[in-house]
């Protein structure tokens, strides 16, 4: 299980689990012949999600380590 009790990080880990499955699924789809286009989809999709995950966590650390003058 992926829960943690935080909504905010909970949510995260639910939309990547969404992703991962929807990968799956393309990749188990015997009737979708030509997988490559919407393979695309989900790696831009995965890589907006990361790059908003990254920035989101930097953010938050940014506000919880006191910076040294």
């Amino acid at each position: 299980m992926y829960r943690t009790g935080i909504t905010v990080i909970d949510n995260e880990h639910e939309r990547l689990f969404e992703i991962i499955r929807e990968t799956n699924d393309v990749i188990k789809a015997e009737f979708l012949h030509d997988k490559y286009d919407k393979i695309v989809d989900i790696l831009d999709e995965l890589m907006d999600f990361l790059l908003n995950w990254l920035i989101n966590h930097i953010l938050k650390m940014d506000k919880q380590i006191p910076v040294k003058k």
